[in-house]
Parts: structure tokens; C-alpha cells; sequence
């Protein structure tokens, strides 16, 4: 590719290349800041594939070339779940969309009325459930189906109105938490608890949530 890479003794690994708008070449460096095992570079390789192998006086690293590549273009992109068959459901404002690799790369259709897919989520027992603007549903073998009557037990903002939920996630212990623009709902034995600001919560709006392996909730708000 025409980039120079150079193994420093004390400033890691460097890779020069033509900075493009005049003769000043771009320097970019990979340190143990940026994850580099060691400042200290004593070897290089790369191999047919392209990748660049790095020996450092602490270990080895392989540092692979990573291709975006556009899938689903001038889509608005709510949600995105994994399935256990390689395939990925992507949930976007104007419906679900499933993508598969075929072998020559990534396909996606459209699955389901147009609906916006606000989240997606796997609960404890791995069924997928997606929150849309026509309410909850489950999906199953490709098609969303059945609301979920719990649904209708996360607090609303105003008399009639349906949910506005950003995420819905069952921990563990079988507790369904949901968190969106009037906070966080914990769901449990059928009681529906609103924790918000007034409970240390640091804002008023959650949008994602999931559980580390120590049991403890993650929540971006």
C-alpha cells in the first residue's frame, strides 16, 4: 500500500504515509496508550494477506485491515440484535430488516409491515422481543408477532398515550427493566417501580441497558 512502518525503541510502532494535500508525510503511531503491548518495537512482517505482525518486548500483535462497507444506505438505524444462525435483525425507522452472508457478502430484506423498530433485545430465556411504535412484539421464525401485554405496564407520559421506551432488557433474576425519556421501570412480580433523577439517577433519559457478568446493570443515558 506504499506505507512505511517503522519499529521505534520507545515510541511504539509508526506508520508514515502521504499526508495528500502537500510533501509533509502523515505520521500515525500505535503506543501501549492504544493498546501496543510495548513502546519498545523489535520486529516487522507483513504477510500475504496483508496484515502486519508486530514483536514487541512484550508480546505480538497482528494488526489487520477492517473494510466499512455501506449495507443499508440513507436507512435510520434504531437497533441492531445478532441471531444464533449468523444472521443480524436490524431495526430501522421504517421497518425490520434481516442481513445474511451468502458467501459473496452481506443481503438484507425487509421483514414485516413498515413499522419503526425503536429496540431489539433477547431476554433471558433468548426470545427476541422488538418495542414498535405499534407496541411490543416477539420475533419469531422471521415474523413479528403477538403484542406483549406487559407492554402496557411501563408509566407513560400522559393519559392514553403509547410508551416511548429506548430500551427494554431481562436481567437474570427474570426482572424486566425499560428505560426511556421518563427514566428507568423495573417490572417484577408484576409491580412496575419508576426509579428516575430522585433515585440517583444522573439523567432523566435512558437509552440503551445491559447486565455485566458480575450482575451489575449498565445504563447510557
Amino acid at each position: 500500500q506504499g506505507n512505511v512502518w517503522v519499529g521505534t525503541t520507545g515510541q511504539g510502532l509508526w506508520r508514515v504515509r502521504d499526508g495528500g494535500t502537500d510533501d509533509t508525510p502523515l505520521i500515525e503511531r500505535a503506543t501501549i496508550q492504544t493498546g501496543l503491548s510495548s513502546n519498545a518495537v523489535q520486529s516487522l512482517l507483513e504477510d500475504r494477506e496483508g496484515n502486519i505482525w508486530v514483536g514487541t518486548m512484550l508480546g505480538l500483535h497482528s494488526l489487520t485491515p477492517q473494510e466499512l462497507t455501506p449495507l443499508a444506505a440513507g436507512a435510520l438505524v434504531r437497533t441492531i440484535l445478532p441471531d444464533a444462525d449468523g444472521s443480524v435483525w436490524v431495526g430501522t425507522a421504517n421497518g425490520l430488516m434481516r442481513f445474511r452472508n451468502d458467501g459473496a457478502g452481506w443481503r438484507g430484506h425487509a421483514v414485516g409491515a413498515r413499522w419503526d423498530i425503536r429496540s431489539l433485545v433477547r431476554d433471558a430465556r433468548g426470545r427476541a422481543v422488538a418495542h414498535t411504535d405499534h407496541g411490543f412484539r416477539r420475533l419469531v421464525n422471521g415474523q413479528l408477532i403477538d403484542a406483549i401485554p406487559t407492554a402496557a405496564s411501563v408509566p407513560v407520559s400522559g393519559e392514553g398515550t403509547q410508551p416511548i421506551v429506548d430500551a427494554i432488557f431481562e436481567a437474570e433474576d427474570g426482572t424486566t427493566w425499560a428505560g426511556g425519556p421518563d427514566g428507568l421501570s423495573r417490572i417484577r412480580d408484576g409491580v412496575v417501580e419508576h426509579l428516575g433523577e430522585a433515585n440517583g439517577l444522573p439523567a432523566q433519559r435512558v437509552m440503551a441497558i445491559t447486565q455485566s457478568l458480575d450482575g451489575f446493570l449498565w445504563l447510557a443515558v
